[in-house]
């Protein structure tokens, strides 16, 4: 892949990622290629926070082991004062653009899946991510979304459009760790999927991703 805005058609890409290092990928309208693919190495028996940058079946997850896959469900939370974590539904075909999920699998030790993607459209990365409103009677619990890095690339949290708490997950410590623009220096790592609450108490917010 080139600099620039030259049109660039392009064969097979393949992108391998781990969670210590990830390949990113900085292109638009002027890329055009006829099949990516995603190869990610990961541990067995932890749970990975991932998004995605384009729509996919979930049949088309290319692995040896078995996985479970989770979404976020900030409505329970907010009604229910729970966790918020569902099992995705099995009648459920495809994983979606910034939305956040989390994986696990069985292997014993380190393991690989892969996504092979035809014809990515790259024009069509998402640049706004929807944050919905979900009334609570515990402010703690209000509107809680779960969402991801809709481009191929790192993103500075300072160039967000939002200035409230953002909790990612950190593999090191196992834990969660929270974040806030203008006080916190942090990239978003292609494929992250990260938690932030809706501050409005009336309106969805989009989040902006500037993706030039």
């Amino acid at each position: 892949v080139e600099e620039g805005d030259t049109i660039q058609n392009l064969g097979t890409i393949n992108i391998t990622n781990d969670n210590n290092y990830w390949a990113s990928i900085l292109a638009g309208c002027n890329l055009n290629v006829d099949t990516l693919v995603l190869n990610f190495n990961i541990t067995g028996h932890q749970w990975h926070f991932f998004g995605f940058p384009f729509q996919f079946k979930i049949a088309d997850i290319a692995t040896s082991g078995k996985f479970v896959i989770y979404e976020y469900d900030g409505q329970a939370r907010a009604q229910k004062d729970t966790t918020g974590w569902k099992k995705l539904p099995a009648s459920q075909e495809y994983l979606y653009p910034g939305h956040g999920y989390i994986f696990q699998f069985n292997f014993n030790g380190e393991g690989t899946f892969s996504i092979k993607l035809h014809k990515p459209n790259f024009c069509q990365l998402a640049e706004f991510i929807n944050l919905l409103i979900y009334p609570a009677t515990k402010p703690n619990n209000q509107s809680w979304n779960y969402v991801s890095n809709p481009l191929l690339a790192y993103y500075d949290i300072n160039d967000l459009n939002y200035t409230g708490p953002i909790t990612v997950w950190d593999p090191a410590t196992s834990n969660y760790r929270s974040l806030r623009a203008g006080d916190d220096e942090y990239f978003l790592s292609p494929y992250e999927a990260f938690f932030l609450q809706n501050e409005k108490v009336s309106d969805d917010f989009a989040l902006f991703f500037n993706k030039d």
